[in-house]
């Protein structure tokens, strides 16, 4: 059975919504018709479309589909021409990892606490904070005081020679 497909998409930016209608082609036309009816604001393009990377020119009569490159998500984003995707840059990548590392290593921080209150040895608990401190100074190398809960410095805006 042969099937056509549908992208939906706003009238008042071309954006597709993601949506995809597939239409059997055995349907009647009223059929058909009701399948397509979609709530105000809403149009569909015969075909499937990528709406992470495509929009409809709704500046041109015939409506056609334009390559699209939508806003970037945040400044550790750099645009891929081969996926036409956002991708997270290299730093954050390295950013994520050490942060992960370091969430992984402070779950082990309850039992070495319970061990260290009920029997008196700090040893584990002094090992989880010193390997948590190396991964945050290998943050820090990376230039991100943030993920160290930590205010980047600023200098005064307060001149006390005034």
């Amino acid at each position: 059975m042969s099937t056509q497909h549908y992208s939906v998409y706003r009238l008042s930016d071309g954006q597709f919504t993601g949506q995809q209608i597939g239409i059997p082609m055995t349907l009647t036309e009223s059929q058909r018709e009701h399948c397509l009816k979609l709530p105000d604001g809403l149009a569909v393009k015969l075909g499937r479309f990528d709406h992470l990377s495509q929009k409809v020119d709704t500046s041109t009569q015939d409506h056609g589909v334009v390559d699209y490159q939508p806003p970037q998500p945040s400044e550790e984003h750099e645009w891929n021409a081969a996926t036409r995707r956002w991708q997270f840059t290299a730093l954050a990548l390295q950013r994520r990892a050490l942060l992960e590392q370091i969430e992984a290593i402070e779950s082990l921080q309850p039992r070495a606490l319970r061990e260290a209150v009920l029997g008196g040895n700090n040893t584990r608990l002094q090992d989880i904070d010193n390997r948590i401190a190396s991964l945050r100074f290998q943050l820090t190398r990376l230039g991100n005081p943030e993920a160290l809960g930590q205010a980047p410095c600023k200098e005064s805006e307060h001149d006390s020679s005034k």
